[in-house]
């Protein structure tokens, strides 16, 4: 698994190559960690680059998402590839988890989301 953390004025952006399995979704988890705990306005978790999602790269999704929540940071997924896409959906995390498209889409949604929160 490679990954990459990209600042941007609005958004922080995780992309991620490769495989999400035992061996590294901890050490994504443990990114994530520090990265929620730094409040950056938004997150956005790009897996186009992921070939193979294991179990506990879905279990590292969800916990992503609670992270989201407890640091009340937006939080979205964008860019599955037919790989991931496929996991997410047999395991209905679809329904749950904040997916979009792309990193654009996600962008919008999560601006969106946040007006929602002001008003």
């Amino acid at each position: 698994m490679e990954l990459e953390v990209l600042e941007k004025s609005n958004a922080t952006i995780v992309q991620i190559d490769g495989e999400l399995d035992v061996a590294n979704a901890m050490e994504l988890s443990d990114n994530l960690t520090v990265l929620f705990k730094k409040f950056p306005k938004r997150v956005i978790l790009n897996l186009e680059g992921v070939n193979y999602i294991a179990s506990t790269g879905l279990a590292m999704l969800v916990s992503a998402l609670k992270k989201s929540k407890e640091t009340r940071v937006p939080f979205a997924i964008c860019g599955l590839s037919p790989v991931a896409k496929k996991a997410v959906e047999m395991t209905t995390l679809d329904e749950i988890l904040p997916i979009y498209t792309d990193v654009k889409e996600s962008l919008k949604n999560l601006e969106e989301t946040s007006k929602d929160r002001i008003t």
